[in-house]
């Protein structure tokens, strides 16, 4: 990711662009891709990034900036919670969706689908087995995490494009779900957590970007959902679902100043907790977090990558 080539084509394609003239941003989600003046995030506003990219000649943020994964639905019986959502891809690629916990049967639980995205920056986790009732096993083989690392990067609306790329490389991956518990015969075990959805991108290209003391940015994967314990026989717990991989937060600039106090954030989506067992049932496992992401500010004179 490191090569990032060609520099300059960007100083000249979008410096001379400030069509958005200045702005003050207040608490929305950005609808598309602006190329601003002079453009100011203030303290206590929320600006959602939703896969656009902000360029400006300066950004001051002083106000939070989020590309959060979306949480695993909790699993509420026998039937697998349903996967963490997508962020969808825009100008630049979102977070991965997760996959749905599996379900809790009167014999062997269900396994959880696996989870294959092409992804720039964490890789969600995998999600936990389900505990064994007396009539059958849990399901023993939680979705797999597959896909590969591709970490360039397209900026249509410069007039680059890198590798010709015909699907967006997402931030974070979605994480898998955990499996569902085995039950007695008669009674199911309990649901697998629903895998957590990953985050996405936070981009911003600027002549000059500041970040204040009291400015957040995050791009956390979401939160993996929990297994569920049955309430009746000898049934086991479902699997905790995996939480979802950190994005990507990309900052480049000529001149950064970070104050004191800012906060940046590209952590993994926490675990999917197991489901106990009844009876003699036994219990799940948990979830697996997500990896972190990636955060970088790029300084368009040199070329170089510095990690914030």
């Amino acid at each position: 990711m490191k090569d990032f080539t060609p520099l300059r084509n960007f100083l000249i394609n979008y410096y001379a662009d400030y069509s958005a003239g200045d702005a003050t941003l207040s608490t929305s989600s950005l609808a598309d891709t602006k190329f601003y003046k002079d453009v100011t995030l203030t303290a206590g506003q929320t600006l959602t990034m939703a896969s656009y990219v902000l360029f400006a000649r300066t950004c001051t943020i002083n106000g939070t900036i989020t590309a959060d994964g979306s949480a695993g639905t909790n699993s509420a019986g026998f039937a697998g919670g349903a996967a963490g959502a997508a962020i969808a891809s825009t100008e630049e690629g979102g977070g991965g969706i997760g996959s749905n916990g599996g379900t809790g049967n009167t014999t062997a639980g269900n396994n959880s689908t696996a989870v294959s995205q092409i992804y720039g920056a964490g890789l969600g986790g995998r999600g936990g087995s389900g505990g064994a009732g007396s009539a059958g096993i849990g399901g023993a083989t939680p979705g797999v995490l597959t896909g590969c690392t591709f970490r360039s990067r397209r900026f249509p609306k410069l007039g680059v494009t890198r590798y010709n790329l015909t699907t967006q490389v997402l931030a974070g991956t979605g994480g898998s779900g955990g499996c569902g518990g085995g039950g007695d015969g008669t009674n199911r075990g309990g649901g697998g957590g629903g895998g957590a959805g990953g985050a996405g991108h936070i981009i911003i290209f600027a002549k000059s970007i500041v970040l204040g003391s009291a400015s957040v940015l995050t791009a956390i994967g979401g939160k993996g959902g929990n297994g569920r314990t049955p309430v009746a026989g000898n049934c086991g717990g479902g699997g905790g679902g995996g939480g979802g991989g950190g994005g990507a937060i990309l900052l480049f600039c000529e001149k950064f100043f970070k104050a004191d106090g800012a906060s940046i954030t590209v952590v993994g989506g926490a675990i999917g907790t197991k489901g106990n067992g009844v009876g003699t049932g036994l219990e799940g496992n948990n979830g697996n977090v997500g990896a972190d992401g990636i955060k970088y500010w790029i300084d368009l004179n040199s070329g170089k990558w510095n990690s914030l």
